[in-house]
């Protein structure tokens, strides 16, 4: 008996994080100016690395920067609201 062989090339879309990314390509998703980027960067605004000769933004910091951000605003509105109730508002 007689086998066929065939191949069969399926490509699956993969997707990659990547935790950097350069400051002209963070000033372009953002909306902000390449000057303003650069600027939060070298004063500390902007969590960053250097890779090489090129200081990139590190994504995973920021994100983590901005869920840090985002429990204590919860918990200061929880503190305000509970005030507010022992003061009668």
């Amino acid at each position: 008996m007689e086998q066929n062989e065939t191949n069969v090339n399926v490509t699956l879309p993969i997707q990659t994080f990547v935790p950097v990314m350069t400051q002209k390509l963070f000033a372009e998703l953002t909306g902000l100016t390449s000057d303003s980027v650069k600027a939060q960067v070298i004063n500390g605004h902007l969590p960053n690395v250097k890779i090489g000769k090129y200081r990139m933004i590190n994504l995973l910091a920021l994100v983590n920067n901005l869920q840090a951000e985002s429990e204590e605003t919860r918990s200061d509105i929880k503190i305000f609201q509970s005030q507010a109730e022992v003061m009668g508002v």
